[in-house]
């Protein structure tokens, strides 16, 4: 068994404004298959694990507990500085800024310790 999350497909489907049956036929499925869905006594096929994520605008790694941000996007305020930092470096890395982005960065560091 997957670790599918059928209180995150509730939570996304009441969100969404669906019902159950709403959202059984736009992915293609009985109305209790939902149902089972949500209560965990069964988990979707990958077809329709990927239909409902793409109607309920998630990702599948939602539905599946890898993940907790819904969308895969995480916000700027919950990366650390050095996750920022990295991400700043692979941003300008084509541009060939990445040096001088690396000479700030060991700079502020410096000034930090001293």
């Amino acid at each position: 068994m997957t670790a599918f999350k059928g209180n995150r497909l509730r939570e996304r489907r009441e969100a969404a404004g669906l019902t159950q049956e709403e959202l059984s036929q736009q992915i293609g499925v009985r109305k209790a298959q939902i149902s089972y869905y949500e209560n965990a006594k069964t988990e979707p096929g990958a077809g329709v694990l990927a239909n409902m994520a793409r109607v309920l605008g998630v990702t599948t790694d939602y539905l599946l507990g890898l993940v907790d941000t819904p969308n895969g996007y995480i916000a700027r305020a919950q990366l650390s500085s050095d996750e920022m930092y990295v991400l700043e470096l692979w941003r300008n890395w084509n541009a060939g800024q990445w040096m001088e982005i690396g000479a700030k960065r060991a700079v502020t560091d410096l000034k930090k310790i001293k």
